[in-house]
């Protein structure tokens, strides 16, 4: 049996990754917008659906650093498990983290085990924040 799909042209493969990246463009959280619109201290960092039901789960979030060292904006980058609202709390949580102005600059390219914060591809610093969700035993 022979499969009936033509190779991708590059005019496609293009428009595919094109539209790839606007969809996760629509992903970028404004950090100073949303935080400014929630109240810090009213906040629930914990998903309510997965703390009655025990779940806990992970998150990293990769995210533009400016000269003041607050985030200028944030992309939910992993989410374990998906459908429990981690990812949308993460953000939150990232209102309150910044990184000391006064530390270094980055010199590498991508993140590590070791070493979260990095430039972009623009040159701009990044820094990728990995936010587990756990449970303490009851």
């Amino acid at each position: 049996m022979t499969s009936r799909l033509k190779p991708l042209t590059p005019a496609i493969a293009i428009a595919l990754a094109t539209a790839n990246t606007l969809a996760h463009a629509d992903d970028v959280t404004d950090m100073r917008a949303h935080c400014a619109s929630i109240n810090l201290e009213d906040r629930i960092y914990y998903p309510p659906r997965a703390l009655q039901r025990g779940q806990t789960g992970r998150v990293e979030l990769d995210c533009a650093v400016d000269a003041d060292g607050y985030f200028n904006t944030c992309v939910i980058w992993s989410e374990e498990p998906t459908g429990w609202d981690f990812g949308r709390h993460a953000i939150d949580i990232a209102c309150s983290i910044y990184r000391d102005p006064n530390a270094p600059p980055p010199t590498l390219t991508e993140p590590t085990a070791t070493t979260r914060l990095y430039r972009g591809p623009s040159g701009e610093e990044r820094m990728r924040v990995p936010l587990p969700f756990r449970l303490r035993d009851r």
